[in-house]
């Protein structure tokens, strides 16, 4: 009689004794993991049972009392006294479980009998076909309902649901049709009703849920999911106040709404009204191609799972730190968006095998400016006042970056005509540098891989590095492979230049795209050279030639697809939409760094103070994010990494030769010391203080 819990799970039992839902105090049974395939009705009825879990059993449906009357014809049921002098039989076998959102909760009927009190059902990993029958009446105070895995094609509708419901889950049911909104049929009798005092049933006015706050229907094959009406589903009666944002809302209250695996295609209409909103889930429906820009304005989003859809803005969101970035791009967003015509050209491969030569003929320079390079942004200082650093001048020394506004000469390809502004990076060649390069690739650039063609097969097998790292680094990353000094090699081989030419290039498609080697895309092989006569990169058709194919490379080139991004996943690059904000934070950017007295690094507080900023982007966390845009797109840097993190690089160059100073070879074996000291081997401090102490 004093017995509270109970345990029969894990054994063979076809059924629950009917006597156990007799103990006046037993509160929670447990029942999992059997063979039950039945239950009797007087589950409902059990003086004090709460919590009930029947999860892993062999049920098709649960129990549903019928109510037999005599009435004559079809006379109404008194509301009050519930008597009727019936002649004609009727069986009232559904009821409708919520409880009328008007109505005093101390007179709601059940609450004068013993029973209906279930607070938890979990009938998971069964094999029920449908929605379990008048749960809105025999179980009108259960706050959590667990119908995942079963086989449940309808969800059924709103008022299918009892009201005082907190947690749904339905997961993993192959359901086609998700809950709908509710159809209420008049003259219901109350599942609760004995047969001598028929009621009628006052559970099924409502048509919301007003107290769920956690809905889990992932990994079904739901193709819509309505969480919003057209007319508001509160009565002016119920709601004397004045409307307000929720009053259409089937489930006002969600706090946590899983969707995942489904075949949705558009994320649910009004989702930007649940403001008490924590938890989404939409990953894995890879026919949603946008995500409503009005999500930002959910407040109290803290967890938001999106990868596996088809919408391209998701490689931006990756950027972020946190769910309130996301919100702020979207927001962004929401405000103008523009096409993004910006992207990275980065130059890769051995020193001098020209990849300096193809940028400066690229960008229409014939020769090269000695001290517009490394050594003229030293400042005032000259060589012979510097610390000792290499004199090669016409290497490359770091990375140099540099703009380049692409147009696209001729107009017999298929590629946009739109001009292409590319931030160049033309990376120096010397192994010392590698370790520093390594640090900004990224697989949204196009990179001209460069080889001298008169290293023959020992220059290509040395693209093997360049390709290895690039994989690891910048997994997917398009590539066009170009050779140089064509002017030297056909004057050494003659007739057979063309023959070699064809011998390389199928070369290198072959080895470097091979199925059983992973490496990254290579799109182009391209041979250029100077044409002796005018000193031109190669003659005037080979120079446009190239011009195109980067250009035509450029604008082919898609986002690159992730692990967890569907196959179906395709968007080009230069398709894409960013917030016009960001390109008006750019400019701000290039203004500040290039001024008179430029800035090259700003803490990030002082940065997001800035007047000219505020009027851009006021809000701190918003610029955080368009800074980490500008930063895949090479206009900006900054490092998510300790003592890093805190501040924008407005100059990129600045740091680049920076980073140069320390690396380059004569600077290291000149300022590390050497000898017994404990020491030997480390740069000192001091000497990092003489390297940046006039520069």
């Amino acid at each position: 009689q004093r017995l509270l819990f109970m345990s029969i799970s894990d054994n063979r039992l076809r059924e629950i004794p009917p006597d156990l839902f007799s103990l006046p105090n037993l509160s929670t049974l447990n029942a999992n993991n059997n063979e039950i395939e039945m239950l009797d009705n007087s589950t409902w009825t059990a003086p004090s049972l709460k919590s009930l879990h029947l999860s892993k059993n062999r049920l098709r449906q649960l129990p549903c009392p019928e109510i037999v009357l005599e009435e004559p014809g079809n006379a109404p049921i008194d509301d009050k006294k519930g008597q009727t002098t019936s002649k004609t039989k009727v069986v009232y076998s559904i009821g409708h479980g919520f409880v009328d959102i008007g109505a005093n909760r101390d007179e709601d009927y059940h609450k004068t009998h013993s029973g209906y009190n279930l607070e938890f059902l979990d009938i998971s990993d069964n094999h029920l076909t449908s929605l379990p029958k008048g749960l809105a009446c025999l179980a009108p105070m259960l706050r959590t309902l667990k119908l995942s895995r079963n086989r449940i094609r309808h969800f059924g509708h709103v008022s299918d649901y009892p009201t005082q419901l907190r947690s749904l889950e339905l997961i993993g049911n192959n359901a086609e049709i998700c809950i709908q909104p509710s159809t209420v049929p008049s003259q219901a009798v109350c599942l609760q009703s004995q047969l001598q005092n028929p009621v009628k049933c006052m559970h099924g006015s409502h048509n919301s849920l007003n107290t769920l706050q956690h809905l889990n229907i992932g990994r079904n094959q739901l193709t819509e999911i309505i969480l919003e009406v057209d007319s508001p589903l509160i009565t002016e009666s119920q709601h004397p106040t004045s409307p307000t944002l929720t009053d259409n809302m089937l489930f006002p209250k969600l706090q946590s709404f899983m969707f995942s695996q489904n075949q949705i295609s558009e994320i649910p209409r009004g989702i930007h009204k649940l403001q008490g909103l924590r938890n989404l889930d939409i990953s894995k429906n890879e026919r949603i191609k946008h995500i409503p820009l009005k999500i930002h304005q959910l407040k109290d989003l803290v967890g938001f799972q999106y990868k596996g859809i088809s919408d391209p803005i998701i490689h931006q969101l990756d950027t972020c730190k946190d769910i309130g970035h996301v919100l702020y791009y979207l927001r962004a967003r929401e405000t103008d968006a523009v096409p993004n015509l910006t992207m990275r050209l980065i130059l890769i491969g051995h020193y001098h095998k020209g990849k300096s030569t193809i940028l400066r003929m690229l960008q229409g320079r014939k020769k090269k400016d000695i001290m517009s390079g490394f050594y003229a942004r030293l400042g005032s200082i000259t060589l012979e006042e510097s610390p000792p650093i290499e004199h090669e001048l016409e290497s490359t020394v770091g990375i140099d970056c540099g703009e380049w506004i692409n147009t696209r000469r001729r107009s017999n390809t298929s590629a946009s005509c739109k001009p292409i502004k590319f931030n160049t990076w033309d990376f120096a060649g010397q192994e010392e540098y590698y370790q520093t390069h390594q640090c900004f690739l990224t697989n949204r650039a196009l990179y001209l891989l460069v080889w001298r063609l008169t290293d023959k097969h020992t220059g290509i097998d040395g693209l093997d590095i360049w390709l290895r790292n690039l994989q690891v680094r910048a997994p997917g990353a398009q590539i066009i492979v170009v050779g140089t000094h064509l002017d030297v090699f056909r004057r050494s081989e003659g007739k057979n230049t063309e023959n070699l030419l064809e011998e390389y290039r199928k070369r290198i498609l072959q080895e470097f795209t091979s199925q059983d080697r992973t490496f990254p895309k290579i799109r182009k092989v391209v041979f250029v050279g100077l044409n002796e006569a005018t000193g031109f990169f190669g003659t005037t058709t080979k120079y446009d030639d190239l011009n195109d194919i980067i250009h035509e490379e450029a604008s082919n080139m898609e986002i690159p697809k992730t692990p967890d991004m569907p196959a179906s996943f395709h968007m080009k690059i230069l398709d894409e939409k960013i917030p016009k904000t960001y390109l008006e934070l750019e400019k701000i950017v290039n203004e500040v760094s290039t001024s008179r007295q430029p800035i090259n690094i700003i803490e990030r507080s002082k940065f997001c103070e800035r007047d000219d900023v505020k009027k851009v982007i006021c809000d701190p966390g918003e610029v955080d994010v368009a800074i980490n845009f500008l930063h895949n797109m090479g206009t900006v840097l900054h490092f998510h990494m300790t003592m890093l993190e805190d501040y924008y690089i407005l100059n990129p160059q600045w740091w680049f030769d920076a980073c140069a100073l320390v690396v380059s070879p004569n600077n290291v074996s000149t300022l590390v010391t050497a000898g017994g000291d404990p020491t030997s081997g480390l740069l000192k401090l001091k000497n990092m203080v003489y390297l940046f102490q006039k520069k």
